[in-house]
């Protein structure tokens, strides 16, 4: 019987699975808000057995997900898993650590992440892991579409109470949630899967930059750029990948990547279940 590895991509809106048999590769996607900060344990479950049901059951999983670098996080998708795949042999890393896996095979590198959150991974030649940022959104998730979102609202709010100028974003806000006054935009925080439908308008906002946009940026920017200088003199690597949605705009992009022109740098837009699932089968196969 074919050893068959499943790898799963937890990270974004979306949750995607891989099962490779050293030949063949079957996929499969789904919806799925998989952030282990905010997720439902049943709806996660669901997901999980939906997956089963599409792809079959291995003899190895190997989950990437967000939040995964957490203990408590790690426990609960660790029970799911168990409770799907009883008798599979299991690895759960957090989602940059499968982009790392997918990017960087050997040697030093630094993977950036800036979507809904941020964080920036590295390691060393002795591959030894470094970090920075990633913390969740309430103390950290610098430089990332939540946190550029965040602030925008946050403008709005306070020139509702005249307390700061009036920008034209404010005004793309009302029309993008689709709300009459500013002081509803407070209400976003009680909705379900509030930190991507709060983290959606970045994309509006740097496709259309008023001036307030454009100093957020920058200052969205500064504070990513310190913490990749901190994880590339760590690491020694001459190598950054960058991954994420705020990547997919031009403008975000070039701010950073100015900043690290002496540098390797490569844009990862790709899935990272396939990746995982040939890295995790290539090292069983060595033991085997």
């Amino acid at each position: 019987m074919k050893m068959k590895i499943m790898g799963i991509d937890g990270g974004g809106t979306n949750i995607s699975a891989s099962v490779y048999d050293g030949v063949a590769l079957e996929k499969a996607l789904l919806s799925f808000s998989s952030n282990l900060s905010v997720v439902d344990y049943q709806s996660l479950l669901n997901t999980l057995n939906e997956l089963k049901s599409q792809l079959g059951i291995p003899q190895a999983v190997v989950a990437s997900f967000s939040g995964a670098g957490d203990s408590v996080r790690e426990q609960i998708l660790t029970k799911a898993l168990n409770e799907v795949f009883p008798n599979a042999y299991k690895e759960i890393i957090p989602d940059i650590e499968g982009i790392y896996r997918s990017c960087f095979p050997a040697g030093p590198g630094v993977v950036v992440i800036s979507g809904t959150g941020s964080v920036v991974y590295g390691k060393n030649p002795e591959g030894v892991p470094f970090r920075a940022g990633g913390w969740g959104h309430l103390f950290s998730d610098e430089g990332s579409a939540f946190w550029i979102s965040k602030e925008l609202i946050a403008y709005a709010l306070k020139y509702r109470d005249d307390l700061v100028s009036y920008d034209s974003a404010f005004e793309m806000l009302l029309n993008h949630f689709g709300v009459k006054n500013l002081e509803s935009l407070a209400n976003l925080q009680m909705m379900k899967d509030f930190k991507a439908k709060i983290a959606s308008f970045t994309k509006i906002a740097l496709m259309n930059p008023t001036p307030l946009v454009l100093k957020l940026l920058n200052e969205a920017t500064e504070l990513l750029s310190k913490m990749i200088s901190l994880i590339l003199k760590k690491t020694g690597a001459s190598r950054i990948v960058l991954s994420g949605g705020c990547f997919k705009s031009a403008l975000y992009t070039q701010k950073i990547t100015e900043k690290f022109s002496k540098y390797e740098l490569q844009i990862f837009n790709d899935r990272t279940d396939s990746y995982i699932a040939k890295e995790l089968f290539q090292r069983l196969k060595a033991k085997n």
